[in-house]
This record gives structure tokens, sequence and C-alpha cells, in this order.
């Protein structure tokens, strides 16, 4: 939902929340992907 709002410094904390509960290895990317595109959109703005 906050990234569909286009919160995404509040999405990137969320991301790096989820990803110290992460089980598997592919949960673990998945949480760091997402936290890093967050990031990355919230840097340019969108």
């Amino acid at each position: 939902m906050l990234e569909r709002k286009g919160c995404f410094n509040e999405a990137v904390s969320y991301w790096q929340e989820a990803l110290t509960l992460a089980v598997s290895e592919r949960e673990r990317h998945w949480c760091e992907s997402r936290a890093h595109l967050c990031q990355k959109r919230s840097m340019q703005g969108e």
C-alpha cells in the first residue's frame, strides 16, 4: 500500500524490518530488493 501511495521513504523502513523477520534466503532477497527499489524511487522523487 505504501508504495502504491508513493510513500517510498516509509516503505523502505517496513521492508528493512521485514528483512529482519525473513526466514529463507528467497524472503531476504525479496525484502532487500523491495527496500532498494523504494530507496531508489524515494531519491528520484517519484
